[in-house]
């Protein structure tokens, strides 16, 4: 339901930011809002002022002023406070709590606006005001009847009392005018006249005091409501249904609005109280209708107190010497109380019309409670407890005082922590209180105990810090007094030894016994040191045997305390498990000892100098480079700026910059100027070392003998390692219930942050390795279940940036809860592990490396010894057949039938052979990158045709039933000869390793726009071992000399890479050996309006009376391709060179020309070019074919590019080159 609408003041000078709040304006269907804008802060100062909007949408960073500037404005000049929502950017919360103190009621944040999030901020800054202003106005009423109240009981003097409740009324309601009507004392029968008592007149309005008014009036118009004790309210005469005469009335003293309440002394009617409102109608509320009933109420009193008064005249002598003693009384108890340490406070209950306590009044309170409270007395005597100290609310400690007061029970409360304003600030302070039942109310002492509780709280963080240090830093204290013996063993210490806890704590000889035997003695000789010497500090090493992990070197640093006398009675300290840097410190001399072999085994020239020019240390190989001498050299005498000739000095310098910068240099050449003025080539490179980076440790290779100085320095690159990097801890400090994450420096350097970056939780997550950040959230959350008493130890990654690696880092914490399990703080350390993780990795890394290389090595030597065996085998074995029946057909002694068998025994061999040829030219251009499509619209159909068309022989021939089902229409855009040279080859397979008798089917359907084609045969199947090696080069199942099946293992990686280039996809499958194989193909469809009609070409072509004219310098080739074309009908003149061919085309006009590629004296190129020039033939269409054995795809490129029509690589198919001919001619 809509509710009124709102007017909204938009202070933002972000147009984009202004039009995102209209958006979620609009989508609010509670309100409807009229908007308006200002892009800077004092424009939006006086659009306030003009329009008085209900509520302000405020930008804390404007162009001219902050929020708090604005703020301090709107304040200043309202009244009344406004509701203003402060936007910030991301990471200004604390801005925006400065606002929110500074007056605004809510803040957002710029990023997260939501058109929810926006409504319930106006609506909730709306009614924060709204109750803001109605809490005001209830302590303000208060404070008026507190005022009346105090003048009813301090003054006798009716006037002054009637007098300052109607001013002190107008003020508070801001009527026009407020009086008190009081009727005649002395009739019998009321007629309610009477005249005006006091009034107070807002100016520009008519007063009314001492007017008469006349019999009747109060009596016909509200008389008979106040009689009964009823209040009369008016909110507009001119609706209000009164009596004309009352209306003129009304109008003669310009009255718009009245409220008139009775005032009765005791149970009869004295007088009205009366508020008018002259300047226009008014609703009145009830809260000021409740203000005049109590005042109305204390009015009466005020009466009766009058009437009283003589009777108390009549006390007060009796009362005044009780008076005289309570005063004395009172000041020897003021002047104890004055004078306490503690403070003091005597307090009276205020209650409600039902009785119940709403507030306590102060009337008492000593100086040491004004100092505590940071208040003068007057601020605080005779003012109500919850305006002075409102934290008694929230605290409970108020609703404690009030069960006081109640039940009797008097309050003990220790250790109270209290929040609340004292002066200017808010604090929070820790009390020890008391308080009792005194009267209506009840007394309190309370003494300030919060130093003490930030001393102790201080003690117990600092405790907890050195504890989680202990842990990071893998340590353990300890405390021994001397004189009794007694030794304190801190848990980790316990652990560090292996050593199970005692109650009566550990002994001198347990810590004794649990040293390594080499070490014991020392040990103790140390310890006894350090005491009978009186020896300020402890400081050894030594080893000790644990139980579970063995030798374990450890540092031990104590401190010797003596007593008044200087006798030692304390040695106090901690031992810290060194194991890891001994370890690293052994590692470290060996890499020292490996170097130091390296430098003197004279591999390469080592010199260590500055660079400045000086040579400090060379090695004897360095010194030979040079040729100088050592002698030279310890004399100082070698500089390696003098020499260094003068051209390769600034490139000297460029790589001192770099390693400056990176820690060493990239090595590069340069020249040395040996000491007899030869000059000679060297290869250098240095690493800086040093805080200053300013000394340099170089390596030398003289280039002249380069291959021999590379072998020696890549087996010496093995050998050098250095690595040791101290452990150093970070802390860090998560308040939970203020989300406040504290790091130190050196956590936020573990983190790669800068030293002023912003941390808080979601950082410390944004900083975890993606893959570490779901783990280290469950382990947070295990941690700050009580049940599991806080530990939190783990080790995790960092993420990765451009300007800082990963690394990995170990972390321990310890959770603290409140007695009701809640989780209050989360503290702990960090520890960078990143080289010990590397190291432990490294091993495992290293090896892993070298067993793939070796079996990667091992793999490809056997492939390539498998692949060139059966290359051999596979070419040589078709020649076998070959020669032979061509050696019998030389013989001319064979008959009909066995000619025919030889001859296609030739032709069968030769088409193997062809095929083992272009697989391998296939192979070497998809390895190249050369192998191109020429891509058009294809029917799938026709392209499967042709192919099982193809190989329907070499099926029957085996008795194998070959199968083929496809759908109509099914195109895509592909290179229909490569296609076919796909389908081809999965059918030759399948016919190869399919016994005789099988069966062979192949489907072509279509699936999700896909064009799927499956080829299934019943053959010999595919090992599940071979199955994932289907696909690669020169791989197959069998390369044993006893193989059934010939082949070189290249065809099925020419059909994927085809596939592949065809944006396609293959996949095998095999239940098994014996068991056949499916091969599966996609392909994407051609959509249905880009498809063309696709003409098969005829099996055979007509050539009759077409004119072909075939150059070529084999005769045996001539003569072949006559008879081929003859065969067709073509008419066929054949030429053995490029200049017979000339001299042929001056007289002779053929149709077609089939010429050789590489020919003696002219090659095919040059002669299409001299046709093509020729008068003759210039502009005229006379296609060609280059017939030739360089079968590349630039071969095939380049003829095209040179004039010829079609590329034909030889051998050819008689059928394939007449096709060729008869498409020339129809185009």
């Amino acid at each position: 339901m809509t509710q009124a609408p709102l007017t909204l003041l938009v202070v933002e000078d972000s147009p984009e930011d202004r039009e995102l709040y209209r958006r979620c304006l609009k989508r609010d269907q509670n309100h409807t809002y009229t908007i308006l804008e200002a892009s800077l802060g004092q424009q939006g100062l006086e659009m306030w002022r003009q329009h008085q909007p209900d509520v302000i949408l405020l930008d804390y960073r404007l162009p001219d002023l902050d929020g708090l500037d604005y703020l301090a404005q709107l304040t200043a000049e309202s009244p009344q406070p406004c509701p203003v929502i402060v936007t910030t950017g991301q990471g200004d919360e604390t801005i925006a709590v400065k606002a929110m103190r500074a007056g605004a009621q809510d803040y957002l944040i710029k990023g997260q606006i939501t058109p929810e999030g926006l409504r319930l901020a106006i609506e909730g800054a709306i009614s924060r005001v709204q109750l803001q202003v109605q809490l005001q106005q209830r302590i303000d009423r208060q404070r008026v009847v507190s005022e009346i109240t105090g003048k009813v009981r301090q003054s006798l003097d009716l006037h002054e009392i009637l007098q300052t409740t109607v001013d002190e009324v107008r003020q508070f309601l801001q009527a026009d005018r407020v009086f008190v009507y009081r009727f005649q004392p002395d009739f019998s029968q009321p007629d309610f006249s009477g005249m005006i008592a006091v009034e107070s007149v807002s100016e520009g309005f008519t007063a009314i005091l001492d007017l008469h008014i006349e019999a009747g009036y109060f009596r016909v118009n509200s008389g008979e409501d106040c009689d009964q004790g009823r209040i009369q309210i008016i909110e507009d005469v001119y609706t209000a249904g009164l009596t004309d005469g009352h209306l003129e009335f009304l109008e003669r003293f310009q009255i718009r609005a009245s409220l008139v309440v009775p005032i009765l002394q005791g149970e009869a009617l004295w007088g009205l109280l009366v508020v008018n409102q002259c300047s226009g109608a008014r609703q009145w509320q009830p809260l000021e209708i409740d203000l005049l009933k109590d005042l109305s109420t204390q009015v009466g009193i005020a009466l009766r107190q009058a009437e009283l008064y003589q009777q108390t005249q009549t006390e007060l002598a009796q009362r005044k010497q009780i008076e005289a003693e309570l005063r004395h009384s009172e000041e020897r108890f003021r002047t104890s109380v004055e004078n306490m340490l503690d403070c003091f406070g005597v307090y009276s209950a205020v209650r409600n019309d039902q009785g119940e306590i709403v507030d306590f009044r102060i009337e008492y309170i000593n100086q040491a409670a004004c100092d505590g409270n940071q208040m003068a007395k007057q601020d605080q005597v005779s003012r109500n407890l919850l305006e002075v100290l409102p934290g008694h609310l929230e605290s409970g400690l108020f609703q404690e005082y009030c069960q006081v007061v109640e039940t009797g029970e008097p309050l003990v409360k220790d250790s109270l922590i209290y929040e609340d304003v004292f002066g200017q600030q808010r604090l929070i302070r820790a009390f020890d209180i008391r308080a009792a039942k005194l009267g209506d109310g009840f007394v309190a002492t309370w003494r300030d105990i919060t130093a003490r509780k930030q001393v102790e709280e201080a003690l117990r963080h600092s405790e907890q810090l050195l504890r989680l240090a202990l842990q990071g830093a893998n340590a353990g204290s300890w405390d021994w007094e001397i004189p009794s013996g007694q030794i304190f063993w801190s848990p980790e210490n316990y652990d560090l030894y292996g050593i199970e806890p005692k109650a009566a704590g550990p002994q001198y000889e347990d810590w004794s016994n649990a040293l390594h035997p080499d070490d014991r003695n020392r040990a103790n000789a140390a310890v006894q040191q350090v005491v009978e010497q009186r020896l300020p500090e402890f400081n050894t090493e030594f080893r000790i045997v644990h139980p579970q992990r063995g030798v374990r070197w450890l540092l031990g640093l104590g401190r010797l305390s003596f007593d008044n006398r200087g006798a030692p009675i304390r040695l106090s300290g901690i031992n810290i498990d060194i194991t890891a840097q001994k370890q690293a410190e052994l590692t470290l001399a060996l890499n020292e000892a490996r170097l130091q072999g390296f430098v003197d085994a004279n591999v390469v020239g080592i010199l260590q100098g500055d660079i400045y020019g000086s040579i400090h240390r060379a090695n004897d190989e360095l010194l030979r480079i040079i040729g100088y001498s050592r002698d030279e050299l310890n004399r100082g005498e070698l500089r390696w700026t003098d020499m260094t000739p003068a051209e390769y000095l600034p490139l000297d310098q460029q790589a001192i910059a770099e390693a400056r910068e990176n820690g060493a240099c990239t090595p590069y050449e340069k020249e040395y100027i040996r000491k007899d003025g030869s000059r000679i080539p060297v290869l250098l490179g240095y690493s800086l070392v040093g805080e200053a980076r300013e000394e340099t440790v170089a390596f030398v290779l003289d280039l002249c003998d380069r291959k021999r100085t590379e072998q020696r320095l890549r087996r010496s690159e093995d050998r050098l390692q250095m690595a040791l990097t101290a452990a150093q801890l970070g802390t860090w400090d998560w308040r939970i219930q203020a989300n406040h994450l504290i790091w130190d420096n050196r956590c936020r350097a573990i983190f790669g942050l800068t030293a002023n970056a912003e941390v808080n939780i979601k950082v410390f997550f944004a900083c975890l390795h993606p893959e570490d950040r779901e783990p280290i959230d469950r382990a947070i959350q295990t941690a700050l279940m009580p049940e599991n008493d806080g530990h939190f130890d783990v080790e995790f990654r960092t993420v990765s940036r451009s300007d800082w690696p990963s690394r990995w880092v170990a972390s321990k914490g310890q959770a603290y809860f409140s007695a009701s399990g809640t989780p209050q703080r989360f503290i702990g350390t960090v520890r960078d592990i990143t080289d010990q993780k590397q190291a432990e990795a490294e091993r495992e890394k290293l090896l892993h490396r070298e067993q793939v290389a070796r079996a990667s090595a091992e793999r490809a030597n056997r492939v390539k010894d498998e692949f060139l065996a059966v290359l051999s085998h596979e070419l040589r074995s078709p020649l076998n057949p070959i020669l032979g029946w061509t050696k019998m057909l030389q013989t001319r002694q064979l008959d009909k039938d066995k000619t025919q068998r030889a001859l296609e025994t030739i032709e069968r061999n030769v088409k193997l052979q062809t095929q083992l040829i272009d697989d391998l030219l296939d192979v070497a251009r998809i390895l190249r990158g050369k192998l191109k499509l020429d891509v058009v619209a294809t029917d799938l159909a026709d392209v499967i045709k042709a192919a099982v068309d193809v190989v329907q022989t070499s099926a029957e021939a085996k008795s194998i039933s070959l199968g083929f089902v496809f759908v109509e229409n099914c195109q895509v855009r592909g290179d229909a000869g490569r296609l076919q040279q796909i389908i081809w080859n999965l059918l030759s397979n399948a016919i190869k390793f399919t016994p005789a008798g099988g069966q062979i089917e192949v489907r072509l359907q279509t699936a999700n726009n896909q064009a799927q084609i499956t080829v299934i045969d019943t053959g010999k199947g595919i090992s599940s071992e071979f199955l994932p090696y289907i696909f690669e080069s020169f791989r197959q199942e069998d390369v044993s000399i006893t193989r059934q099946y010939g082949g070189l293992g290249l065809g099925l990686s020419i059909v994927k890479y085809l596939v592949d280039a065809h944006g396609g996809t293959i996949s095998a499958a095999s239940p098994g050996e014996g068991l056949g194989a499916t091969f599966t193909i996609c392909l994407p469809l051609l959509q249905a309006s880009h498809t063309t009609t696709i003409a098969n070409r005829s099996a055979t072509s007509d050539l009759q009376g077409v004119k072909v004219l075939v150059v070529d310098d084999s005769p045996d080739t001539r003569e072949l391709l006559q008879v081929v074309l003859g065969a067709y009908g073509a008419e066929v003149d054949t030429m053995p060179s490029a200049e017979a061919a000339l001299a042929y085309l001056e007289t002779a006009s053929p149709d077609v020309l089939v010429c050789d590629i590489g020919m003696p004296d002219m090659d095919g190129y040059r002669l299409l070019q001299h046709i093509r020039a020729s008068a003759a033939y210039q502009g005229k269409h006379f296609p060609a074919i280059a017939l030739t054995a360089y079968a590349r795809e630039e071969d095939r490129q380049r003829a095209f590019e040179h004039g010829f029509q079609k590329h034909m690589a030889k051998p050819i198919e008689p059928e394939a080159l007449a096709i060729a001919v008869a498409d020339l001619i129809k185009t």
